[in-house]
């Protein structure tokens, strides 16, 4: 974390965020400067627990009114720095830990794309870049998974509100990819409300009736 956080007062960030790939999605940027600004510079310990450098302790609802963002954008804003390699969550029923990973948000670069494919010499076999690319497929589809895995959850602390067919109905929609962005529709809204989307999902009850079903349903 040497290039990240200085003991000096400041946090070093370079003009080349501009390209960063989460620099216009306000939720997922808001949070990641957040952390920056607050992980710890150097080793600590606080109430007995060791804190490490470029970490820092928190919970959900702390960021929650540190930032004053709903609960759902923080954990869906997490969700989606630690499927992009720039943070790692560790969870217990006390606190969060959340923790930096080394990134070229903060380092002078000026490739912003932290998911890169490995460069492949031309003497590697063409059977080595074919399980490279399987590799990144089959990564990307688990984390898309666990992305409509976390929707589904939040979308069930509603099931006392609403029917199952509303809920199915809703989620088939809101899930669906974007197959050139590979974002789920729910995450290219930027002022999202998951409790008034559900409420005003009465307004059109034929609107998904020849969707095919999801086989990720609540």
């Amino acid at each position: 974390m040497e290039n990240l956080i200085t003991n000096n007062g400041f946090v070093k960030l370079f003009r080349s965020i501009l390209d960063w790939e989460w620099y216009d999605h306000p939720d997922v940027f808001r949070i990641y400067i957040h952390l920056l600004i607050k992980a710890n510079y150097a080793p600590a310990k606080w109430r007995g627990i060791e804190i490490f450098e470029g970490e820092h302790i928190t919970s959900i609802s702390k960021l929650s009114k540190e930032l004053l963002m709903t609960e759902f954008k923080v954990r869906e804003s997490l969700l989606k720095l630690k499927n992009t390699s720039y943070i790692e969550v560790t969870s217990t029923n006390k606190f969060t830990r959340l923790k930096l990973l080394k990134s070229a948000v903060y380092n002078n670069s000026s490739d912003l794309n932290h998911k890169q494919i490995p460069y492949l010499t031309t003497n590697k076999s063409q059977s080595n870049l074919e399980q490279t690319t399987t590799n990144k497929k089959n990564k990307e589809k688990k984390e898309i998974e666990e992305r409509k895995e976390f929707f589904k959850n939040e979308i069930l602390k509603f099931s006392n509100a609403f029917s199952k067919v509303h809920i199915n109905k809703f989620y088939d929609y809101w899930s669906t990819e974007n197959r050139q962005t590979g974002l789920l529709k729910f995450e290219e809204e930027k002022n999202w409300n998951l409790e008034f989307k559900l409420k005003s999902w009465v307004l059109f009850p034929k609107f998904t009736e020849k969707l095919p079903l999801s086989k990720n349903r609540p």
